[in-house]
């Protein structure tokens, strides 16, 4: 008889021991950090590589907590009641998914991300925590609860751990933003922010001089201020630019169970692996692959229908 064996290959952080299970039954997808660091407050996506957009265009998660919470509204609708992750086993550095009821459809490549991001402080009570990619652009808040008008006012942004400036006889500290006389004062602002920062000059008017940065790098973290002198009027903001890349390098064994004639097999095996960490300036995070490979016959491999570069996707 002509038997199928998939094969999901999991290069994992750590080696393991086969799990084999059948059509129906659950399986855990492991990825954890030896170093049991605390990833509660960071993101952690779960991506399928061989997902094609919906109706929307939109590339949908496997599995994506962000800002705490499970977010349902940008996962695949078929694996919403299927899928869970360990909240308490985030706090050790443990992002391992559980699948319930697998199927065939189930099949594919899988990736795991996870990311610190950029994190400013909490300026106003009750105000959320930010959190944006390495990359993307970030709001640092600032404004007046009086919504006064701000139009006729200087309004400076600095970075404290700028020091002065060597081309300047007056030996000036440069501005990240300089507002004065209803003008941006570039001459007097960092070069590589200029292209790169803006205020929003309707905000001037209710008292907000929020500042925004584009396309934020490493470069950027540091803590800022803004001030308002005519309402002598400060805010500090800490600016944290988190980006790291965990590149997993597989060790694959090509195993099949023996054949089982009349059923269909599927068999989970996780494979020793090499990990590497380093920088990477690509914001979205890759780890943890998980693939699955048709056998037809007897010892006959099938091409792998799912080689390819993977699949980056992530919240915005």
């Amino acid at each position: 008889s002509n038997i199928k064996c998939f094969h999901f290959f999991l290069f994992s952080l750590f080696p393991g021991e086969p799990i084999i299970a059948a059509p129906g039954d659950d399986v855990i997808l492991p990825c954890r950090l030896d170093s049991q660091e605390d990833l509660s407050g960071f993101s952690v996506e779960w991506t399928k590589v061989d997902m094609k957009p919906d109706p929307q265009g939109r590339i949908l998660f496997v599995y994506l907590y962000w800002s705490r919470q499970t977010m349902t509204t940008v996962m695949i609708p078929s694996l919403i009641p299927r899928v869970s992750l360990d909240q308490d086993g985030l706090k050790r550095g443990d992002v391992t998914l559980k699948i319930r009821n697998v199927s065939l459809q189930d099949e594919g490549k899988y990736k795991v991300s996870w990311s610190s991001h950029v994190v400013p402080v909490r300026l106003l009570p009750g105000e959320n925590l930010l959190s944006v990619y390495s990359g993307d652009d970030v709001i640092l808040p600032c404004r007046l609860d009086s919504e006064e008008d701000l139009q006729d006012q200087a309004v400076e942004w600095t970075k404290l751990e700028v020091k002065p400036d060597p081309a300047d006889p007056q030996g000036r500290v440069p501005f990240v933003y300089f507002y004065r006389n209803g003008q941006t004062m570039t001459t007097v602002m960092m070069e590589s922010l200029i292209p790169r920062v803006s205020l929003n000059q309707d905000g001037l008017k209710r008292g907000d001089v929020t500042l925004k940065i584009r396309n934020v790098s490493l470069q950027d973290e540091g803590k800022y201020s803004c001030f308002i002198p005519g309402k002598n009027f400060r805010e500090t903001v800490q600016l944290v630019v988190g980006e790291f890349a965990l590149q997993v390098l597989p060790h694959m064994k090509n195993i099949c169970p023996e054949q089982q004639a009349g059923n269909d097999v599927i068999s989970l095996f996780q494979s020793q692996t090499e990990s590497e960490l380093q920088p990477w300036k690509h914001p979205r995070l890759t780890s943890s692959p998980l693939q699955i490979q048709e056998e037809t016959g007897s010892g006959s491999v099938a091409p792998d229908r799912l080689s390819g570069s993977f699949l980056e996707a992530g919240p915005h």
